[in-house]
């Protein structure tokens, strides 16, 4: 088949699925989704035109379950209570907007306060993780958890009428302690491992934090169904269990000195990929001291 004649029949199904999409709303989210597989591909580009290589990377063995609970005791109950804190956030809430009654339009304003909310606390704890005791912060977080999660089962309810405001508010609180229990548990790990452990505990984190995920979605599943405010009881609960283990710990194992912990890094928003396609960037060196460009 010539090019044109590819072209031709490409555009004749375009022009019918634009066609259809007055009356057909699936039509649209199919239209939506070959623009987003367009857009991915066209990301792409520019890292298959680098010219660098990728980074070299030694593979570590991760460290047991056992293993990672001897490191840092406190740090692996944080992640098992994370995955049930952040599965139960994600994947119920919708259930609970429709135990409220909500439209669909206020259910996902409530999801995007939580979003919200933890996006926000992100970068204020980041600065103070360097400061304090991390174990500190994790006690301070799950306080503040748990009465959010209480005020939600309590108050928000169909029969108690609630100003939205307010109940945005909650939900922002909720969400702000929730995405902040994951990165500060992994902190706290890695302050008693060497840097050449770091992968092998990630592994290990990313295990304990999924078999919390799975575990806590079907039991809040299944309590939900006796009493939909199960969910934030179960979320509550889980804050409140950390916190007992945390404050255990504290007085179990005094704390490294802030000197000595890991720096708090943000994420660039700019790409790596884009600076090597830069000509102002000095190309890397490998170990042999030539550029990955001339190899």
């Amino acid at each position: 088949m010539t090019s044109s004649g590819y072209r031709g029949i490409t555009n004749e199904h375009t022009s019918h699925l634009l066609a259809r999409t007055d009356d057909n709303p699936q039509a649209i989210l199919l239209l939506f989704a070959l623009l987003a597989t367009l857009l991915i591909s066209l990301s792409l580009v520019p890292i298959v035109l680098t010219q660098g290589r990728g980074p070299v990377t030694e593979v570590d063995s991760p460290l047991s379950i056992g293993e990672l609970f001897q490191v840092s005791p406190a740090g692996a109950a944080g992640a098992i209570a994370a995955g049930i804190i952040v599965s139960n956030t994600q994947g119920l809430m919708p259930s609970f907007g429709g135990y409220l009654g909500l439209n669909n339009r206020d259910t996902i304003l409530l999801i995007i306060a939580i979003l919200i909310g933890g996006f926000v606390v992100q970068y204020p704890i980041g600065w103070l993780t360097k400061r304090v005791d991390r174990r500190t912060l994790i006690l301070f977080v799950c306080l503040l958890g748990a009465f959010a999660a209480a005020g939600i089962a309590l108050f928000i309810t169909p029969a108690l009428q609630m100003p939205t405001v307010l109940k945005i508010g909650l939900f922002a609180a909720l969400g702000g302690m929730t995405y902040l229990i994951y990165p500060l548990s992994v902190a706290h790990v890695y302050d008693y491992l060497d840097h050449s452990k770091y992968v092998g505990a990630t592994v290990g984190l990313l295990i304990i934090y999924s078999s919390g995920s799975i575990v806590g979605t079907l039991l809040t599943g299944q309590a939900m169904a006796l009493a939909p405010s199960a969910l934030f009881w179960i979320i509550g609960i889980s804050f409140i269990g950390l916190a007992l283990v945390v404050a255990y710990r504290m007085q179990a194992r005094v704390a490294p000195a802030p000197e000595e912990q890991g720096d708090f890094i943000p994420v660039p928003l700019t790409s790596a990929t884009l600076a090597e396609m830069d000509p102002r960037t000095e190309p890397a060196l490998d170990e042999e001291g030539a550029s990955p460009a001339a190899g």
